[in-house]
Order: structure tokens, then sequence, then C-alpha cells
């Protein structure tokens, strides 16, 4: 299969608008799995475990295949958060309401999507972002169930040290 596309629906598919945590869990899952993520990844690896999927503006396909999946993990994340930190990431002021309102119906319809219009999926769970960084073992444990996978607490709190960045405020 090529890195660009994802046209094997029988790979479980992360599914995220950006910015909200999906590289993130990526790397976790790469790491634990010791397989990468499709199309690109962040470790060297030759098997994959899935396939991640923005469809960032909802149906237009930018990514190939955005429907139909055997498997999908759902990642989102509070909207506000969401879309300030497209802003900061963007660099754009706060202020531009053109870019926050885009911002806001793109993100409007992608939570629709996939909340609420999944009927095209066999399976589907639901993660946000807060879940994952205030329940970490509990939610982590719930995608390796999912995908089939061995949970091992020692393995996954390693890689959590080595991948989660701690803030001090």
């Amino acid at each position: 299969m090529d890195a660009d596309q994802n046209f094997d629906t029988t790979i479980p598919q992360l599914v995220s608008y950006p910015r909200t945590g999906s590289h993130w869990l990526r790397m976790i899952l790469e790491q634990y799995l010791n397989k990468y993520c499709l199309p690109t990844s962040f470790y060297d690896n030759t098997e994959y475990w899935g396939y991640h999927l923005h469809d960032r503006i909802v149906g237009q396909g930018d990514e190939g295949v955005v429907a139909g999946f055997d498997k999908v993990i759902y990642l989102y994340r509070n909207p506000v958060d969401t879309i300030y930190s497209q802003l900061r990431y963007h660099h754009i002021d706060i202020h531009d309401s053109s870019y926050v309102d885009m911002i806001s119906h793109e993100y409007y319809n992608h939570l629709n999507r996939w909340i609420y219009n999944n009927d095209d999926c066999k399976e589907i769970i639901f993660l946000t972002y807060e879940d994952i960084k205030n329940n970490f073992h509990d939610t982590i444990k719930k995608v390796l169930t999912f995908l089939d996978c061995e949970y091992d607490k020692d393995s996954l709190q390693l890689i959590f040290n080595r991948l989660s960045l701690e803030r001090k405020h």
C-alpha cells in the first residue's frame, strides 16, 4: 500500500481534527506497538497498525477514502481549546473573526460527522484529548483492547514518560 492512500477500509483509522492531540496518541501507539501509522511515521518500521486521517473539511476526500471503515478511533478535544490551539499554531490573531468562524465551522462539521453520523463505520470508539491527559492508562488500555492488542502498564508508563511534556504553570 502506498503511504499516501488509505483505500483499505479494514485498517484501523485514527480520525481527528488538527490540534486535538492525535500526534501524541500516534507516537504513543507507534512506540508501544512497535508499528507505524500511515500515511507517514514518526518512527522507522515496516509494519503499520493503522492510518491517521484528519478529514479536516468533512467529506472533501483530500486524504483519500473518508468513510466506510471497519474500525475507527475518533479523537476530539474541547472545541474552545482546539480553536485556540489552531490560532496559536498558525500565528493568527485571536480577534481575526473570519479565521475563528472558519475553524469553528470546520470543527463543528467534523464533530457532527464523526460523533453523530458514523453509521458507515462498523466499530467506533470515542476518546478525548482530556481523557488521555487525565486518565492515561485507562484510555490507552481502551484503545489497545479495541485494536485487539495486549496491555502492559509498565511498558506504557515508560513510553508516557518519554513522550509527554510536563508543563509548568
